[in-house]
């Protein structure tokens, strides 16, 4: 009780037990307790969040730079399956499974021989004379505009635990 005798908004409830409070009191203690526990509850992160969104003029220069280097291969926001070569970066794609520093590397240095891609499947080249590091972080920053909430969400997690 002591927590309630403190309270200048709990006043309605102190005297709850000894004597009959008038409706409107009642109802007022209602909303602040419901509006405390809300607030408690918010703060305690219930769950993932949306990553914050790169700005326009970020995403705009990447969807010119993606245009010019990299649709002609992997296509665009439609279409594709997560097993094409090379892949789709769109919803559809696995591009969302690896974190940012991976995506990053691989663009810059390009794909070096891998034992699950098909031996006659084309491979990435190298973009680190064309593109810089802020070119792709640009790239992909438009990719993500094609992703699910959920997708966007579970690779902003992998990019935390592994950049």
């Amino acid at each position: 009780m002591a927590l309630l005798d403190a309270a200048p908004w709990a006043a309605p409830l102190r005297g709850h037990a000894t004597q009959p409070a008038r409706k409107g009191a009642k109802t007022l203690a209602h909303v602040w307790l419901y509006l405390v526990v809300v607030l408690v509850l918010s703060a305690c992160g219930g769950g993932p969040t949306q990553p914050p969104a790169a700005p326009r003029e970020v995403v705009q220069r990447g969807a010119r730079l993606y245009a010019a280097n990299c649709q002609s291969c992997h296509g665009d926001a439609v279409g594709g399956t997560v097993q094409d070569y090379p892949p789709v970066h769109n919803a559809k794609g696995h591009t969302w499974h690896h974190a940012d520093c991976v995506l990053v590397q691989l663009t810059l240095d390009g794909m070096p021989p891998s034992p699950d891609v098909p031996p006659d499947a084309p491979r990435m080249q190298a973009f680190r004379d064309t593109l810089t590091a802020d070119d792709v972080t640009a790239i992909l920053a438009y990719i993500k505009t094609w992703w699910t909430d959920k997708q966007r969400v579970y690779q902003a997690d992998v990019t935390r635990q592994g950049c």
